[in-house]
Formats: structure tokens, C-alpha cells, sequence
């Protein structure tokens, strides 16, 4: 088995949760099994990565069988992990997921109020990608706009960019 030839318990974590997402469509008791193992050892070696892995994954599968409190349980976890090590790049992503999972139950204010949460740590890191993907997560109805917001964005950052270096922090 691929996992037995593995060289390190990082390396058995790395793959377990690899396997759990490329199953986590389509075999829910697989991908548990593999989930639960790599979180629980990622805890036990204290591996963050491992562990923020795993609840990325766990949540993304909530998302997609519309179990958004699952969803959050997970989502709420990692957000902890991310504040305490100051990675907001991370952090805006797990925020992106939160106004999924929470769409999915109908608290769409708080949905709301985690997209702009993403998009404020996007627009600060000039991180073109992450706004893309925060905009396309606003739902089959308004992405018909995301060219629209897409180029709205890019001004955004120029403008940011411009303020920066400019000393307009005062303003």
C-alpha cells in the first residue's frame, strides 16, 4: 500500500489528506477514514499544516453536501489556528469558505460580512487571485458580473498600490 511505504509520519499526513480530497466526492467513509487519521496524528506531532489541511478539507466536504454547521465547526478551527499565526493570506481563504458554508444555511448577512472580510485581506496584499475566487464565490446568479468586478478589482489594487507608495495613508 502506498501509505506503508511512506518515508515519514508528515509525509503518511501529506498523503492521507490527499487522498481524502481526491475521494471526497465520491466516498464519504474513505474519506473520513483518511481525514480522521491524518488529523489526529497532525495533533498528536503538533503538524499545523497537516492540521489546517485536513479541516480544509473537512469543510469543503460539508460545503458540498449543504451541511453548512458542519461546515463551520471546521472552518471556525482553522480561523483560530490562522489568527494565532497571523497568516492572513490563509485566513481571508478560510473567511471565502465561510460565506459558503454559511449561504448554505441561510445566514446570509454573516455571509456577507465574511466575504468582505476576504476581500479587505485581498485588497491589502494586492492578491489579484484571491479577489478573483472571492468574487466567483458569490453564486451562479452574479457571476456574470465578475468580468465587470474582476477589472473593478485590478483598479483596486493600482489605486492601493498608488496610495501606498504615495503616503496617502492619512487620508
Amino acid at each position: 500500500m502506498l501509505l506503508s511505504k511512506s518515508k515519514s509520519v508528515i509525509e503518511k499526513i501529506d498523503l492521507q489528506n490527499e487522498i481524502a480530497f481526491l475521494l471526497h466526492r465520491k466516498d464519504s467513509a474513505s474519506t473520513f477514514q483518511y481525514l480522521n487519521e491524518a488529523y489526529k496524528t497532525s495533533k498528536r506531532i503538533n503538524y499545523e499544516k497537516g492540521i489546517l489541511t485536513s479541516l480544509k478539507i473537512k469543510a469543503g466536504f460539508f460545503i458540498f453536501k449543504n451541511k453548512g454547521n458542519q461546515a463551520i465547526v471546521a472552518l471556525e478551527e482553522s480561523k483560530k489556528i490562522l489568527l494565532n499565526n497571523k497568516d492572513e493570506l490563509q485566513l481571508a481563504d478560510v473567511y471565502r469558505e465561510l460565506r459558503q458554508a454559511k449561504y448554505t444555511i441561510s445566514k446570509n448577512k454573516e455571509a456577507i460580512e465574511d466575504l468582505k472580510r476576504a476581500e479587505k485581506i485581498f485588497l491589502a496584499y494586492q492578491n489579484q487571485r484571491g479577489l478573483e475566487k472571492t468574487y466567483e464565490s458569490i453564486g451562479v446568479n452574479q457571476r456574470r458580473n465578475c468580468a465587470n468586478v474582476a477589472n473593478s478589482c485590478q483598479k483596486n489594487i493600482r489605486n492601493v498600490a498608488y496610495f501606498r507608495k504615495t503616503n496617502f495613508n492619512n487620508l
